[in-house]
């Protein structure tokens, strides 16, 4: 029988192979006549099997009985194993023992060389059925639970009827099954669907085989292949290979989102799976056992002879690893020698440093650790920027306070930093606002201008004068109070006695007491110090000099060190500073808040010429000694080194932090001590050292070291009393001459100085101090005080001997005041113990007698702010207060002013609202705390029971836990988390598909030196390997039918490796944000990509900024093809672009119709079907950086050509790992690397028009506008934010760089001048275009009169002619009625010829100024720049430039500078949605007055000081209104863009009263709607996204509606909605 059975199948197969495929032949051979009891096939899967059970099924075959087997599938009944389970077990082999006896304990615990696998009971093996396999790749392809595939629902239903996923899983199941689905069945149920594959072979095929393998081969652990998890399933739940193929269909869809990084978590996956398969079949698996094992039986050995074994092994292994290292020359023990040296030099270290900590303690190493770091220097020094920003808003102030403008003139110390800052261009400036003032109408401004004109002529007697340090009085003093209840209440005061510096002066020098309070002590020849009265004479003479005339540190350089908030220290510098010195100052604390600091000093205090250098510095740290001196006189190099020659020392030692809570740890001693006076003794060493070899009598450093001689701690005061022995024994020992040739050292003990570090308790001791008759000193006179001594009359006498400033007051009431101060501290204490105690006893006696509201002695109850959610829209004028506008009174033709009527955007801090907040603001209001607290999902709203109380609750509750939290106190508990995960920040992978910029994924080709394992795969990818790798693969089929892959040598594959990417930051979405939140269905957020979600929601912001509720009630007003959108993008849906790209390369299953996200034109789209359902425009727009801007262009001729009256401009972008990967080569981006290297945060990355910026930070978002032509936003009654008065977008000239930004945009100021050229102005001024415009319109109506009297003589001829059947009404009616269309269409055209477009055509007449001109409006009224400023070198530069050179052109008043917006230091660069996001700001900034500053504005590029049509603030200002603003971009591919916005007013103004009524009538209930809409949005009560389910007219009507231009829709009370 076998030799018969190897014949025939030979012979088979050599016909089969060699003549075309007669199956039908070969079974009428195999099955008829010849008693076949069994077929067996032999291959990978059951395809002959299936195909003869169906054959067998006709009735030719009736007669035969023939069973159909497949070698894998039928394992048991091919090799009778059902046949030997039920014969019994195999007899035991007999067990072998050991040659020698074994040990008792051997015997007594034999070891089990092969122990059986406990197996399950097998369960009955039955065929798959089509609808497991159905429902298994349908679930899989829709990203579905299986629970949710049910056999009564249908594939349409299923794929949310999107063709292009219902033709995907046909062709999928077509191919699975072999054969072609009838058309319609998408519509069948899945259980009617899988009835139809009658002739299914009840196993596995190709489609799932494959999607299968490649689950398992993608998230399964090395090693675990398709064999090896049936053979698992087979032995572990008793499934046979049908079973095991329905179990994995049920993991396909569940599979795990990663590599399972273990088979211990593979196989727990399982489980989960197998639960679930038995669950769907109606199945439980068997306990496992060994009774039915058939694996051989047990065989024992003893442990000692398996000890042996090993032992024996593992000698052998060590003998040949010993032979191979002396055949290689290769020492094992070198490394461990090494190992051991190593060691015992750890342990020496160790014990050194254990030896350090116990002598000084574990503090005393990390106060002595070095910090200075060169490349961290903060460089300050465009002063001549700050002096401009403090001019700017003077001049802002002086008009906000027009009526006390005089008040400007009080106010000496920003008089004097004018003075200070004297230049020709300051004093420009000033004039300009003064000459702009003068022409004002205003009579009120023109008072102001008066003011104005004084301080420019102080200025001007100042140019050229050095600058000087002064203080302006009045002298204030500590008030304390203790309360009642025993609390402390510290506050300064003015002193009544002490008015200004002069009367300072006269305290300090004795006039109101017997003796100085301050004074100047001399040496004695004996040693020690003694007061001098001449000297001390001559010292008040130099205060006084300095209180009266200043003092001025011009050409001078300083060191500082110890500045910290509110101390001596900073008000030292401050003076520096304010003198006009070149100042270096450490910083022990290098962080972003002490930064900001030197900061704000610098750009309060700076004058002309002075600068400020900011270094890390450690006054511990003997090498930071060194590095800093080092630093400071060596040459420089690359910016490293400062080359200076310090002529100022001064030398604060660092506060005791440490001592704060008045308690010395005696292990600081020393680390106290070396800060505050070893090292600054070293310090002046060392410059005493490095000044030598060049010395020169006029290279003398002044050095100066102040000595808090008291605290109001007294612990403290021991250490200083120590300090200043211990400096005063360095310097001055016991001669009374200098010790040093190249410093004069003046040691200035400091008496009691209030300053920030201090709390209440020690500002009652102050007041307890000064009721003593001790003085005490706020920071800003005890600075006087020490920079007095750098006086040149002071000069003169520390050259020829050593002084002593002694700044403590009489000495005898002194030391009075230190040895009583313990005491005052006590009983400040006990009383405020004993009040206390008091209130606490009354409280418990009197309890009983008041309710808790009505005890007297309770706290004042104050009220809990409740947050107001609320959207502001532009509020309008009433008619009276447009009043002085009215002169463009029906000057405009409205069909052709494009207004914008909303605005919204979703980006790195939320929406608008809340970006504005931080922008204007610097921090977030509660209401937007709360916003983005909702936004990101910390909170929620609650109204019912309480989950864990039946109290029922209205408000607020953390999203976590369910527990309530008041509106006011979401601020303090979110506002952390909510600044760390907003703006700019790290990317975070969760946000970016898995984007770790720390670990950017790269592969390496490499082309493999020896064969590699064997790993298992389907037929198909083993095919594919060949096709790919040829001849260095190697591949076979295994019995089971799966394939084996072995790549040979030579093979190339890729290797995955990371990289450390320079650029690790972006602004990002907020962490947490949910569309679903929002409202928008989860079927939507699977398929669309998230910048389409996100342009989504920017839509509906402008939609409810615009009043409107609901999108449809546009078509109320408008018919549906005149809304339109122009929403567009520079690369479209990036991240379905990278997951197509990931998919292509890894080889994953992705969405079948993926690939219409990526497309620009999606998110429009899906704006239009999701929200809008309009038949207009819809032109999305590509243009880089600049699309958005471009897109408002397009939006703005689509309206003014009459094809729209409602259009959505703006734009969105994604960032993510591809362009974070190919900007870095351009340098486009910022290098985070070395801003960390420099010492900056990741906030401070975007430095737009800084002398240290580094580039764009890359930003994800979408802005969104909604435009209107005026007439139809007045119709309509929508809020009128802004009139765009003018686009333009112009192109460069030749040239190779793409990316970089031009010139063109200068031309949009293109206009020919002439010489008194009376014409071009007679066009420019308003009322001259108003009068040609009234002849015109006079005409016009002539013109009726006269067509209106023709239909009459018209009519009576036609009566005349046709009789009384001729209907005179009606022809007169429907002429008038074509006569005044006529009429109102030519009065249009005036409207346009003299208000509109006046200009255009006119070369005389530039874009800039004739859109200007129509508002009556200057260029000089331009009042904001929203600069592109992407922080990069080249655009910054160029922006700026084109800028000042329109302006020049335009005729701006020389010196009038234009404030500068550069909004992406906040949220980074949006490219395609930047510009949406900057006129959202203009916008913003024209409702409130405010322009924002760049707060990462820290030192301005001194290339741009040229730029003096320019100032770059960096603080927010207060405005009394912008008129007009202008704004620019930028895009890669030469587009240039620039707009010209303009105040509502303007255009409001043009209106009739009755008119303006009506319209602020209309503004007023569509805010009140969208408050409301906001508020339900928060609470829950519906989406903030209601997306729409259909149009709003029928089937039926479509057509209709789409041909009827007159088609309406109306609001139906009913369904609450609007229809047509």
């Amino acid at each position: 029988m076998q030799r018969l059975a190897h014949v025939l199948l030979v012979e088979i197969l050599a016909y089969q192979f060699a003549s075309p495929v007669r199956w039908i032949e070969i079974q009428d051979v195999l099955f008829l006549g010849r008693n076949t009891k069994r077929f067996i096939e032999i291959g990978p899967g059951p395809t002959l099997c299936g195909m003869a059970e169906r054959s067998l099924k006709q009735p030719l075959f009736a007669e035969c009985s023939v069973s159909t087997l497949h070698i894998l599938h039928n394992r048991n009944e091919v090799y009778y194993l059902d046949l030997q389970s039920a014969t019994g077990p195999t007899p035991p082999v007999a067990e072998i023992t050991a040659e020698e006896p074994p040990t008792k304990a051997a015997e007594e615990n034999p070891v089990s060389a092969n122990v059986p696998i406990p197996t399950r009971r097998p369960l009955v093996d039955t065929p798959l059925q089509p609808l497991e396999i159905i429902q298994s790749m349908v679930a899989y392809k829709l990203k579905k639970r299986l629970q949710e595939v049910t056999a009564s629902k249908n594939i349409a239903d299923l794929a949310g009827g999107k063709s292009t996923l219902i033709n995907d899983l046909f062709g999928s199941l077509q191919k699975e099954f072999e054969t072609t689905i009838q058309e319609g069945a998408e519509k069948l149920s899945l259980g009617e669907l899988g009835s139809q594959f009658s002739a299914f072979s009840g196993t596995l095929g190709t489609q799932s085989i494959a999607l299968i393998s490649k689950m398992l081969s993608t998230k399964m652990p090395g090693g675990f292949s398709y064999s090896k998890i049936r053979e698992y399933i087979q032995s572990e739940y008793g499934l046979g290979p049908y079973r095991q193929s329905g179990l994995l269909l049920v993991a396909l869809p569940n599979e795990p989102k990663s590599r399972l990084g273990s088979e211990e978590e593979a196989m727990a996956w399982l489980e989960t799976v197998a639960k679930e398969y038995a669950e769907r079949v109606g199945i439980s698996y068997e306990a496992k056992g060994n009774e039915h094992s058939s694996g051989p039986a047990n065989v024992t050995i003893s442990s000692a002879e398996l000890s042996r074994i090993r032992e024996s092994q593992r000698a052998l292994a060590v003998q040949q690893m010993r032979s191979l290292a002396e055949h290689i020359g290769f020492d094992p023990r070198e490394c461990e020698r090494e190992l051991v040296a190593a060691n015992s030099e750890i342990a020496d270290l160790k014990e050194q440093l254990a030896s350090i900590q116990r002598d000084h303690g574990s503090e005393f190493i990390y106060d002595i650790r070095p910090v200075f770091d060169a490349l961290k220097a903060r460089l300050y020094k465009s002063w001549w920027n700050w002096a401009r920003q403090d001019a700017f808003e003077l001049v802002v102030d002086t008009k906000r306070s027009i009526n006390d403008a005089e008040v400007i003139l009080m106010d000496e110390l920003r008089l004097l930093r004018l003075r200070n800052c004297a230049s020709k261009e300051i004093l420009t400036f000033l004039s300009s606002q003064v000459a702009l003032l003068m022409d004002s109408d205003q009579h009120s401004i023109g008072h102001a201008s008066l003011v104005l004109k004084s301080i420019c002529r102080s200025c001007e007697h100042h140019i050229g004068e050095p600058p000087i340090y002064k203080i302006f009085g009045p002298s204030t003093r500590p008030s304390a109070t203790m309360t009642q209840s025993g609390d402390l209440l510290y506050d300064e005061v003015e002193r009544s006695d002490v008015p200004d510096m002069e009367s300072y002066v006269a305290q300090m020098g004795g006039s109101t007491s017997n003796s100085p309070v301050i004074c100047l002590k001399e040496r004695t020849s004996a040693g020690g110090w003694v007061q001098s009265s001449s000297l001390t004479e001559l010292y008040i003479q130099c205060l006084s000099d300095i209180c009266t005339s200043g003092l001025s540190f011009e050409g001078k350089t300083a060191l500082v060190t110890g500045c910290r908030p509110g101390t001596v220290a900073t008000e030292v510098l401050q003076g520096l500073l304010m003198g006009g010195a070149k100042v270096i100052a450490t910083a022990s604390d290098f962080s972003r808040e002490s930064i900001t600091l030197f900061e704000g000093v610098y750009q309060r205090f700076g004058s002309r010429g002075s600068e400020l250098v900011v270094v890390p510095f450690n006054l511990g740290s003997t090498v930071d000694i060194k590095s800093l001196v080092s630093y400071i006189y060596s040459s420089p190099v690359d910016g490293q080194n400062l080359g200076w020659d310090l002529d100022y020392a001064i030398l604060f030692g660092d506060p005791m932090s440490s001592t704060a809570s008045g308690i010395v740890d005696t292990v600081l001693d020393e680390s106290v001590l070396r800060t505050n006076a070893t090292n600054i003794c070293m310090l002046i060493d060392c410059l005493e050292k490095v000044k030598a070899p060049s010395r020169t009598s006029a290279s003398t450093t002044r050095v100066i070291v102040p000595v808090s001689a008291a605290t109001f701690n007294e612990k403290n005061n021991v250490w200083h009393q120590k300090i200043s022995v211990a400096i005063e024994a360095t310097f001055f020992g016991n001669s009374p001459q200098p010790s040093t040739k190249n410093v004069d050292v003046t040691m200035a003990a400091m008496g009691w100085v209030r300053d920030a570090s201090q709390n209440n308790l020690d500002g009652m001791v102050a007041c307890e101090i000064e009721r003593s008759g001790m003085r005490t000193f706020s920071p800003k006179e005890m600075s006087l005080n020490i920079l007095t001594l750098l006086h040149e009359g002071i000069d003169d006498i520390v050259q020829d001997h050593p002084v002593y400033a002694d700044f403590t007051g009489p000495d005898e009431q002194y030391f009075a005041s230190v040895r009583n101060l313990g005491i005052t501290r006590q009983n400040i204490l006990q009383a405020s113990s004993c009040r206390k105690s008091v209130l606490s006893g009354l409280t418990e006696d009197q309890s009983s007698l008041y309710s808790e509201h009505t005890f007297p002695y309770n706290k004042h109850e104050t009220t809990v702010p409740l947050a107001n959610h609320s959207v502001s829209l532009m509020s309008a004028k009433t008619y009276a207060e447009l009043e002085h506008l009215q002169y463009l009174q029906g000057m405009v033709n409205l069909d052709k002013v494009v207004v914008i009527a909303g605005y919204g955007e979703f980006g790195p801090y939320g929406h608008s609202r809340s970006r504005w907040e931080m922008e204007a603001y610097g921090e977030f209001s509660l209401e937007g705390c709360i916003e983005l607290a909702w936004i990101m999902g910390f909170i929620k709203h609650h109204n019912g029971p309480l989950p864990l109380s039946t109290e029922n609750y209205t408000g607020w509750v953390d999203t976590a836990t369910d527990e309530p939290i008041r509106d006011i106190d979401v601020k303090a508990k979110y506002e952390k988390q909510i600044l760390e995960h907003t703006g700019i920040r790290m990317v975070e992978p969760e946000l970016v598909d898995g984007f770790d910029a720390n670990k950017k994924l790269i592969y390496r080709e490499l082309q493999i030196t020896h064969d590699l394992e064997t790993f298992e795969t389907t037929a198909e990818e083993a095919e594919n390997f060949v096709r790919e790798n040829g001849d260095k693969v190697d591949t076979w089929e295994n019995p089971d039918g799966s394939w084996s892959v072995k790549l040979l040598k030579g093979a190339v594959i890729m290797v995955p490796k990371a990289l450390q990417m320079n650029t690790v930051v972006a602004g990002q979405l907020p962490t947490g944000w949910s569309p679903e939140r929002y409202g928008i269905p989860q079927e939507i957020i699977e398929q669309v990509d998230p910048m389409a979600l996100c342009t989504l929601v920017a839509t509906v912001e402008a939609l409810v900024r615009a009043g409107i509720t609901d999108p449809y009630e546009l078509y109320k007003y408008f018919h549906v093809t005149e809304v339109g959108t122009t929403v567009g993008s520079g690369m479209g849906g990036t991240d379905a672009l990278r997951k197509m790209t990931k998919s292509c390369f890894h080889d994953t299953e992705i969405q079948a119709d993926l690939i219409k996200e990526i497309f620009i034109n999606s998110p429009g789209a899906w704006v239009n079907m999701l929200l809008l359902s309009s038949s207009g425009p819809i032109m999305p727009i590509v243009a880089a950086c600049g699309t958005s801007h471009v897109s408002v262009d397009v939006a703005i001729s689509t309206i003014k050509a009459g094809k729209a009256r409602v259009m959505f401009a703006g734009g969105f972008e994604d960032t993510g790992e591809g362009t974070n990967y190919a900007f870095a080569p351009m340098g486009a981006t910022v290098d985070n690397m070395e801003d960390r290297a420099r010492g900056r945060t990741l906030k401070e990355a975007s430095r737009p028009c800084t002398t240290t910026r580094n580039g764009f930070v890359e930003s994800t978002g979408a802005g969104v506008v909604m435009l209107m032509s005026a007439s139809a936003a007045i119709e309509f009654g929508s809020p009128i934010y802004g009139i765009v008065a003018m686009t333009s977008i112009a192109s460069d000239k030749e040239g190779r760089n793409l990316p970089a930004p031009g010139q063109g945009l200068v031309s949009v100021a293109r206009e020919v001048h002439y010489p008194n050229d009376e014409v071009s102005e007679l066009y420019l001024d308003v009322k001259y275009r108003r009068a040609k415009l009234e002849g015109w319109l006079e005409c016009i109506d002539e013109w009726v009169v006269k067509e209106e009297t023709g239909a009459r003589r018209d009519a009576q001829e036609i009566r005349l002619a046709q009789g009384d059947c001729f209907d005179q009404d009606r022809f007169i009616g429907k002429r008038m009625t074509v006569i005044h269309a006529e009429a109102d269409k030519r009065k249009k055209e005036a409207r346009d010829a003299w208000g509109n477009e006046f200009w255009v055509g006119n070369p005389h007449i530039s874009p800039i100024r004739g859109a200007l001109a129509v508002w009556g409006l200057t260029v000089d009224d331009i009042g904001v720049a929203s600069f592109h400023g992407t922080s990069t070198q080249i655009n910054d530069t160029n922006e700026s430039e084109v800028y000042c050179k329109q302006m020049e052109h335009l005729g701006r008043t020389p010196g009038h500078a234009l404030p500068v917006i550069c909004q992406k230091w906040l949220i980074g660069h949006l490219r395609g949605g930047s510009a949406a996001c900057m006129m959202n700001g203009v916008l913003q900034t024209m409702q409130t007055g405010i322009i924002p500053g760049n707060r990462n504005a820290d030192d301005i590029d001194p290339e741009f000081r040229q730029h003096t049509y320019l100032v770059y603030p960096n603080r927010s200002i207060q405005t009394r209104g912008v008129k007009a603003a202008i704004m620019s971009s930028f895009g890669f591919g030469q587009v240039g863009c620039q707009m010209l916005v303009v105040h509502p007013d303007y255009l409001l103004a043009t209106l009739g009263k009755d008119q303006l009524d009506e319209y602020n009538g209309k503004v007023k209930l569509r805010e009140g709607k969208s408050c409301r809409y906001w508020q339900d949005t928060l609470i829950g009560s519906h989406g903030f996204v209601q997306t729409k389910d259909s149009p709003p007219y029928t089937d039926d009507q479509e057509s209709a509606v789409l041909l009827n231009p007159l088609a309406r829709a109306s609001y139906d009370p009913v369904s609450k909605s609007y229809q047509f």
